[in-house]
């Protein structure tokens, strides 16, 4: 945004009216930034919710994500062709103006900071939706029309039919919905299976501590305080038999343990000695896939 303010005129930050500008907007960002996270702040605290370092697998997951898992099968080809049209008619464009250049500046800084983001988190494909913003400038920039028609044209499809997901036996398979559609039926089954641990957590003689893997983000802000302080990623044990959990912090001894049915493959690879002595609570009967 500070890019943008500046309009490609660098020399504007020798004036102390610009540092002054963009403190103000600085302040009031950042003011409004920190009321919209309260109520996250609120259910889970200051503490940053940690994943476990990439295994097996990353890169092909990193493949996916930037590509299908992005754009959907019928987007991805017509991404390819418009990015090829705009780097062929690059030199045909317009002249750079003062203002042009801030939006160089500003796409490039977004696709490079998402982009070194993505590389050390790339668990989900949403997580380069900032870097598309200055992506899709750029093509818009030097693109043809006709070109630009396709590409709308193919990622609104993209989002509403087609895509790849993970077959029973491990494989890869094709998907009728799209990007959009499965968003919102993930998002519904994690509400679901949500309801079904605060419903265990809250039994008088439920578990201390619940295993719930990749669902840990959602279901703490979803239960919130207490109930989120016993929720686990997964469970290791240390050489003198002390429980922690993938944040590294020693559990209690002697605190009734239990995993979601959901959590049990991750678990599995983190450390599969403990789960003949943890409970498994089911939630795939109500919550289906």
């Amino acid at each position: 945004m500070a890019l943008l303010f500046l309009q490609g005129d660098f020399q504007r930050l020798r004036r102390l009216a610009t540092w002054r500008a963009l403190g103000v907007f600085a302040l009031l960002s950042g003011a409004i930034t920190l009321a919209l996270f309260v109520p996250v702040i609120q259910s889970i605290g200051w503490r940053v919710v940690q994943t476990p370092a990439p295994g097996v697998g990353r890169w092909l997951t990193f493949a996916l994500n930037m590509s299908i898992n992005l754009f959907g099968p019928i987007g991805v080809p017509v991404v390819a062709v418009a990015v090829v049209d705009a780097w062929r008619m690059r030199r045909r464009s317009l002249p750079l103006t003062p203002v042009d250049r801030g939006m160089v500046a500003w796409s490039v800084s977004l696709i490079v900071l998402y982009g070194l983001l993505f590389v050390r988190l790339p668990d989900e494909a949403m997580y380069l939706a900032p870097a598309l913003l200055g992506g899709y400038w750029l093509v818009a920039r030097s693109a043809h029309w006709i070109t630009l028609c396709l590409l709308s044209g193919a990622l609104a499809l993209s989002a509403l039919f087609g895509g790849l997901g993970r077959a029973p036996d491990g494989g890869v398979k094709l998907l009728r919905q799209g990007l959009v559609l499965r968003d919102v039926a993930v998002q519904a089954r994690r509400h679901c299976v949500g309801v079904a641990v605060k419903e265990v957590l809250e039994q008088p003689d439920g578990p201390d501590f619940l295993i719930v893997a990749e669902y840990r983000p959602q279901m703490m802000v979803e239960l919130g305080a207490p109930l989120s302080e016993r929720i686990l990623y997964t469970a290791k044990i240390r050489p003198d038999g002390r429980w922690i959990d993938a944040e590294k912090g020693v559990l209690p001894a002697g605190k009734r343990m239990a995993i979601i049915d959901r959590a049990v493959a991750q678990q599995t690879e983190d450390d599969a000695t403990l789960l003949p002595a943890l409970q498994v609570v089911h939630t795939r009967a109500n919550c289906p896939d």
